[in-house]
């Protein structure tokens, strides 16, 4: 005695799915009949992950799956070294509140924040490079301009460099104050003074800064009040100096939580 696989309950079909991927079950399932095309249509996973696909597979299923759903999703994840993402648009993606880039050059990261994703709450850019053929230096002043004048609903943002990456911003930058970020994590190799930043995010609460070289320990000159900014965690080469610290309580006034390579610094009055 045999059953046929069209024959099994949408039960249990879901039952099958919830230990594939769901961009495989698409790839193996949909097409088959009619029925079939409705269980994995009606499946509650409105999240892909394209990080282990050719570009054939990719496009394979961006072009022929892709449409029938994209209004329903939710969440994506690119690998920019397999995909040219500037081939690929974002129109009725209505629900897409979370994305994330690995692998990426920072023109193609540029390329993909002016597309329509004004929706979007959670951005995290993971393994940014300059690009194939230039050097190890990543300006990413543009790349925060085009986020916070695009993306005016996003409440956290992660920026974090590939591996021998350097990450730099320009403190002249101006940036656009119309955003709603609320949580910023960011790996830069230097700059002057972090605050710098965090003057154009007026809801920012909680910032994690790295910085892979020397991060300045003395006190600057100019005082960037941020009375939004609740938990402040510094990872740095160096811990910085009494006058630093309290500077930064200066600068954040509503302060609770500051931890400098993981040690809690005090309240100074």
């Amino acid at each position: 005695m045999y059953t046929r696989i069209e024959k099994f309950s949408s039960e249990l079909f879901y039952a099958i799915f919830d230990y594939l991927y769901n961009e495989d079950i698409y790839f193996a399932f949909s097409g088959l009949n009619l029925r079939l095309n409705i269980i994995v249509l009606r499946m509650n996973k409105p999240y892909f992950s394209f990080t282990k696909y050719s570009p054939t597979k990719f496009y394979n299923f961006w072009i022929n799956y892709m449409p029938l759903i994209k209004h329903e999703v939710v969440a994506l994840k690119f690998l920019g070294r397999q995909v040219d993402l500037k081939h690929i648009f974002f129109t009725g993606f209505d629900c897409l509140t979370s994305l994330v880039l690995e692998d990426i050059n920072c023109h193609q990261a540029e390329y993909v924040i002016t597309e329509n994703l004004s929706k979007l709450k959670r951005l995290s850019i993971r393994r940014l490079f300059a690009g194939y053929y230039e050097n190890k230096n990543v300006m990413i002043a543009s790349l925060l301009q085009l986020i916070f004048l695009h993306l005016t609903n996003l409440q956290e943002l992660i920026i974090l460099p590939a591996d021998n990456e350097n990450l730099f911003y320009d403190e002249q930058t101006i940036l656009s104050t119309k955003n709603h970020l609320k949580t910023l994590t960011i790996h830069l190799c230097y700059i002057d003074n972090a605050f710098s930043i965090l003057q154009y995010l007026p809801y920012i609460q909680h910032v994690n800064f790295t910085f892979s070289s020397y991060y300045r320990t003395s006190v600057p000159q100019t005082t960037y009040v941020i009375p939004t900014l609740a938990i402040l965690n510094i990872y740095s080469v160096k811990n910085p100096c009494f006058d630093f610290v309290k500077y930064s309580f200066k600068c954040c006034p509503n302060l609770k939580e500051f931890t400098n390579n993981g040690v809690q610094m005090t309240v100074c009055n």
